[in-house]
């Protein structure tokens, strides 16, 4: 299935991240199916095609959330429903700010998590063969944008077993690196 978006296209002609729709985020929270289309009413979304159904960013819905359903397990309930559209590991710098909000916005103990996945990060890019200056140059961005991927993501968020974060963090850098996050971050710096 192809996919509509509102996303802008990143470098690798597609961004992969997790999604959940209304009745997902009305389930996790508890709550009613109109309190969960208000709460995402707003965001970007992606459809399939065939499909009337919109598709959120989980980090943008995350962010949805009152104190209180986090507290009474929203977001794992929630990331165990998003699912991944898209293929690779691409994550465009159209979603950095919602998952620098996001990165913000968690708990004591999710941020370790985040934490230890990025440093996980820049030890592979430093170590790698490619560790270059179109690298380093983003790295701040690469680093905020590796919560996106879907394996990362559902770890920070939820806890569980760790990714294989070496296997995940060269390929990332790869397909995600680009002319589009350097012009991302110079448009953001007034440059």
């Amino acid at each position: 299935m192809r996919e509509k978006s509102r996303h802008k296209i990143c470098n690798c002609g597609k961004t992969t991240l997790l999604y959940i729709d209304a009745p997902m985020l009305a389930e996790a929270i508890r709550g009613h199916l109109a309190t969960a289309y208000t709460r995402l009413r707003g965001l970007p979304y992606t459809k399939m095609d065939g499909s009337k159904a919109r598709f959120y960013p989980l980090i943008e819905a995350v962010l949805a959330l009152k104190k209180r359903e986090v507290e009474d397990g929203a977001v794992e309930r929630l990331t165990a429903a998003a699912i991944p559209i898209g293929d690779g590991l691409c994550i465009g710098p159209e979603v950095l700010s919602a998952a620098v909000r996001c990165s913000r916005s968690l708990d004591w103990e999710a941020a370790q998590r985040l934490s230890f996945c990025q440093a996980v990060l820049v030890d592979e890019i430093a170590a790698g063969h490619l560790c270059c200056p179109a690298i380093v140059r983003n790295i701040e961005a690469l680093r905020s944008l590796f919560l996106c991927v879907p394996a990362v993501s559902r770890f920070v968020l939820s806890g569980g077993a760790v990714p294989n974060l070496e296997g995940l963090a060269m390929p990332f850098v790869l397909a995600s690196n680009g002319d589009d996050i350097s012009h991302h971050i110079k448009m953001k710096n007034g440059n």
